[in-house]
């Protein structure tokens, strides 16, 4: 009796286990289904989503294999320049924001000193017409007399206005200083790695 006891204990102890495995396979099912739905959005919708991916291509998983550890490196590298990219593409665009602004405030300036060089001009204008009928009142030639003093012209240095300045551009794509830091040219057919 004490022998059947024992043996249905124990035949009731392992249902209750596979039953607790199958619930938690169960379980796991779902959880991985939602995790494998949720980074697929994620990887449909963004760049980001398909970046942080390491693709194995059948590699084990194992880290302590050198090919995935070499394939974790290279992704990790990837990362890391794709970062320094978007940093100075942040930088550039401050860098440009700044720069029009800058020059907003030159062109608005630029066009004030251009009104009042018109300004000037109109006054010369109307000067040099008041001398000329007073020339003409005093029976002078007025050819002699436009001869010795002609007529302003916009164009003179006192009224010429300043040549509008270039709108600054955002430069798009990455260009990349072709010079390392010594100044000499980057070339790829130099460039060997070392081992």
């Amino acid at each position: 009796m004490l022998k059947n006891a024992e043996a249905n204990f124990f035949r009731g102890r392992t249902i209750q286990l596979q039953s607790t495995m199958v619930l938690q396979w169960v379980y796991c099912g779902r959880v991985q289904h939602q995790l494998n739905a949720k980074e697929w959005k994620v990887e449909k919708n963004s760049k980001r989503g398909r970046r942080e991916k390491i693709d194995g291509n059948g590699l084990g998983r194992l880290l302590m294999e050198d090919e995935l550890f070499n394939v974790v490196v290279e992704h990790e590298v990837a990362m890391e320049v794709e970062e320094c990219e978007k940093e100075a593409r942040k930088q550039k665009k401050n860098q440009f924001d700044i720069d029009l602004s800058e020059w907003a405030k030159n062109e608005e300036a630029r066009k004030k000193r251009n009104e009042e060089c018109a300004g000037k001009w109109k006054a010369a204008v109307q000067e040099w017409g008041a001398a000329k009928a007073a020339a003409k009142a005093a029976k002078a030639k007025i050819k002699d007399w436009e001869r010795d003093h002609p007529k302003p012209k916009k164009k003179d240095a006192d009224f010429a206005p300043e040549p509008a300045v270039a709108r600054p551009k955002l430069q798009k794509g990455n260009e990349v200083d072709a010079a390392d830091e010594d100044g000499e040219e980057f070339n790829e057919d130099k460039w060997t790695e070392e081992e």
